[in-house]
């Protein structure tokens, strides 16, 4: 249970913040990569609601209070610093899923979950290569 709440809440921070991101990021790369986000853990929350929905838990319909407080800053500021806030937030939430992912994939009690955690993490990290190059390509002069 609370693997799949973290997992449903990871998947409902990216589809917002890349929501934001899609529609307000100048920088091409930063744009595209939120509309990657946007799909693949908008497709993943709904495979994970209904896990949740087949054993009896009800889906997360809100993000938690850290990423309601990083769509609020970001909804604040322009581009090309809303681009650099969103794409170093997505280094750190990826980076951070991915280690959990990757722990319920090893030390998971459902199998059906195990499953997906081991898909999962390797996709998120990935995802979290994706960003820090983006990072590390970045024009610093622009900035």
């Amino acid at each position: 249970r609370t693997f799949l709440l973290y997992a449903m809440d990871v998947d409902l921070t990216q589809v917002r913040l890349s929501r934001l991101a899609a529609d307000r990021a100048r920088d091409e790369q930063v744009r595209q990569f939120a509309r990657r986000m946007l799909d693949y853990h908008g497709r993943s929350y709904d495979r994970l609601a209904r896990i949740a929905q087949e054993n009896g838990i009800e889906p997360l319909q809100e993000v938690g209070l850290i990423a309601r407080t990083m769509q609020d800053g970001l909804e604040k500021l322009r581009s090309p610093l809303f681009d650099w806030q969103y794409i170093n937030a997505q280094v750190i939430y990826h980076y951070a899923a991915f280690y959990r992912y990757e722990r319920e994939n090893i030390h998971g009690r459902g199998k059906q979950l195990r499953g997906l955690a081991g898909q999962a993490f390797q996709d998120v990290k990935e995802h979290h290569d994706h960003a820090l190059e983006i990072v590390r390509d970045w024009n610093w002069g622009e900035l």
